[in-house]
């Protein structure tokens, strides 16, 4: 009995020694010890549950490090080394999980739903219908039905969500409606969806949501969907020509603090442009560059641009090309474009075959594969503008 005890004790020693380790950042350095400690396990009784928490340890520095399909892999072993049904459908869950996180939906669905035979629960039918939804079995997730309030509206925002995505926002918008002046989704819900119905082209919905949102809410300093509803509200106030709206809206927004001004001030600036205010536009837009200088020089070579100066807009799209990340890009995406829009063909594709390169390196970019697809459109204009085939 002593040996076994000692033995107990020498592999949680082990055990809290790789949890530390992790802790530090080491995460492949406490993976592999974990694994030499899984392969040297002394078979006795209870070894089966110490064999599943460190596999569930394992799975968790996976996970961290974006491992997901290896952590899956460590929670369905986890799951066969479990003393109770309990923790095996949590394992079982656990795996899915993971599966979700790498984008392998179909391998998501399947274990969401054999954990949903061995136990129903609505959080995991849940999770199973989001699965569906981003793995594209519409039909089957629009089956779903859900008696908890809560679970239900999560399930109509991530449907939303995947309308949105659909760029179909009247179908997102029907989700939406029915929870608007309700606390379960909360402000977040007002903004989605008086964003869609603004993109839609319906400022009278857009407004009614925002108003709505704000009365029921009432002010929220410090939340950040309060601050979106808000910018949203101006710069619809501008593009309609409402100057006292807009006036109230911006002293709101001004008196949020400094770290506010960027969101506020580029919101003033495209609805001043979009209503052809273009002297005040530019006027918001020297007090934005001290806040957002990508974004002021972007609305300041497209107002150029739309006002016939092309060359001018030219220059200040090729400084905005200097810049690193997002605003960079679409500095030097648009300087091409006007490149080519000049004549300048073989300089255009240049530049679009550079973007094109990029495209794999560029972390803050999502939708990779279009944007590739698209530069390659531009880069076949290029070339036949030229005389030569692709």
């Amino acid at each position: 009995m002593a040996s076994v005890c000692g033995e107990q004790s020498a592999w949680e020693e082990q055990v809290e020694a790789i949890k530390k380790l992790a802790e530090t950042g080491y995460l492949d350095e406490s993976e592999k010890a974990g694994q030499v400690l899984l392969d040297n396990i002394v078979l006795r009784d209870g070894v089966g549950g110490e064999r599943a928490r460190l596999l569930e340890l394992l799975g968790g520095f996976s996970m961290k490090g974006g491992r997901h399909r290896r952590a899956a892999d460590y929670y369905l072993r986890a799951r066969g080394d479990a003393p109770d049904p309990a923790e095996t459908n949590r394992y079982l869950v656990l795996a899915a999980d993971a599966y979700y996180s790498n984008g392998d939906y179909s391998l998501a669905t399947a274990l969401y739903l054999e954990r949903q035979h061995l136990a129903a629960d609505e959080e995991i039918l849940f999770r199973y219908g989001c699965a569906l939804l981003h793995g594209g079995s519409w039909d089957e997730a629009e089956q779903l039905t859900f008696q908890s309030e809560r679970i239900r509206a999560k399930f109509d925002w991530n449907r939303a969500a995947y309308w949105y995505k659909k760029n179909d926002f009247e179908k997102a918008c029907r989700y939406l409606e029915p929870w608007l002046g309700d606390r379960t989704l909360g402000l977040a819900a007002h903004y989605f969806y008086a964003q869609m119905r603004y993109r839609l082209g319906d400022c009278d919905g857009a407004t009614r949501a925002i108003e709505l949102g704000l009365r029921y809410y009432g002010e929220r300093p410090g939340d950040g969907d309060y601050e979106r509803l808000l910018c949203l509200q101006l710069r619809i106030a501008l593009e309609r020509d409402d100057p006292i709206t807009a006036a109230a809206v911006e002293r709101t927004l001004r008196a949020l603090g400094d770290g506010h001004l960027g969101a506020m001030l580029l919101a003033k600036a495209t609805g001043l442009r979009r209503a052809g205010k273009v002297a005040e536009a530019l006027v918001a837009l020297d007090e934005l560059e001290r806040h957002l200088p990508g974004e002021a020089r972007y609305l300041r070579g497209e107002i150029f641009f739309e006002g016939g100066g092309v060359e001018r807009a030219l220059e200040v799209f090729k400084e905005l090309g200097k810049m690193e990340g997002r605003m960079g890009y679409i500095g030097r995406l648009r300087q091409a474009d006007l490149e080519h829009r000049l004549g300048n063909f073989s300089h255009a594709e240049g530049i679009y075959v550079e973007l094109q390169r990029g495209v794999g390196s560029m972390g803050w970019m999502e939708g990779k594969e279009t944007v590739f697809e698209y530069m390659g459109a531009k880069i076949g204009r290029s070339r036949r503008a030229q005389g030569y085939g692709e």
